[in-house]
């Protein structure tokens, strides 16, 4: 928003009133505003859906949903707090499933919070020129511009199969806002959603390539960090725990079973042959998994004594687990 309002001005100082001086003030900050876009770490606002039932609220409110900015910093459960704090009385909602009739109609008031993502539109340039953009750029658009937020919850369609990858259904419900975020209101009324259900080996692809994009990030970020040490020599403590972190959830992944519970649950050919139509997403699947073990994240890619033995150990680890012939 600030970038937009210094070229209004700018335009206004130009075209309008004549004033250059005005200009080239003006043009100094936006210039400050655009370099500190691509030097300075950005930590991203979360966003919120709100959902407020019950004929007891204003009907400006009543079984209506709106997305929410959050603060800076600020998570859900302070968000949580922040909201039953302006309506004391109302009861919050531990569901995400749409509320019934009983709670629409009736004479109290119920909140219905959630976390959701944004959905930027990846058919614009800027998340289709690869390389081209710089990645601080597409960060920022990834959380800005956006009218479109999703939510997932989990549910289990039928009876347990015991495998609890091949039950893993999720319900994905698309949010879209009346207004693009950030803009001059912190929230904007929902205007319309649709909800699609995402099989089990859809999970696991998205899963996949979520880490993937994540660890290319990485790998991209401490490569740049070796370049320049190894020109000039480190001029500041590196900070390399998100890569420890990522890392270490790629190759070992003990609470959900990672890649080794995905090789079980859908590379038997029985899934195949009793799921047919999944026969592009398993290949999608394998091609995702092979994507990772390829991702070079050697010790080459970091300057810091303190990775190499745990790099060490993740190579070998990755030719164990990810081994998808």
């Amino acid at each position: 928003m600030a970038i937009q309002a210094c070229k209004e001005l700018i335009n206004q100082y130009e075209t309008k009133v004549f004033q250059y001086q005005k200009v080239a003030d003006v043009s100094e900050q936006l210039a400050t505003f655009y370099r500190s876009i691509m030097t300075k770490e950005r930590y991203p606002r979360e966003y919120f859906r709100v959902g407020y039932y019950g004929r007891a609220f204003p009907p400006s409110l009543r079984n209506r949903q709106f997305i929410y900015r959050g603060d800076e910093w600020e998570k859900i459960a302070a968000f949580c707090e922040r909201i039953q704090n302006r309506h004391p009385t109302a009861v919050l909602l531990k569901s995400n499933s749409p509320p019934g009739d009983d709670i629409l109609n009736s004479e109290g008031q119920y909140l219905q919070i959630t976390a959701v993502a944004p959905e930027p539109d990846r058919t614009q340039e800027i998340f289709t020129k690869g390389d081209l953009i710089a990645d601080p750029i597409r960060a920022y658009y990834e959380v800005n511009q956006v009218n479109k937020f999703s939510f997932s919850r989990p549910f289990r369609k039928a009876s347990k199969s015991g495998n609890e990858f091949l039950d893993l259904w999720t319900e994905k419900t698309v949010l879209y806002s009346e207004d693009t975020f950030p803009s001059l209101l912190r929230r904007s009324e929902v205007i319309r959603s649709e909800t699609n259900e995402i099989s089990p080996v859809e999970n696991a692809l998205i899963a996949m390539n979520t880490k993937n994009k994540e660890l290319r990030s990485l790998a991209k970020k401490y490569g740049a960090i070796a370049a320049d040490i190894a020109v000039s020599g480190p001029s500041q403590k590196v900070n390399a725990n998100p890569l420890t972190m990522s890392l270490n959830g790629a190759v070992d992944a003990p609470v959900n079973g990672g890649v080794p519970m995905y090789k079980q649950a859908f590379f038997d050919p029985k899934y195949v042959e009793h799921n047919p139509d999944k026969e592009t997403l398993v290949r999608q699947l394998r091609d995702a998994i092979n994507e990772q073990v390829r991702t070079r994240l050697c010790k080459e890619a970091t300057p810091l004594e303190a990775m190499s033995c745990v790099l060490d150990g993740s190579q070998l680890f990755f030719s164990f687990v990810f081994a998808c012939r």
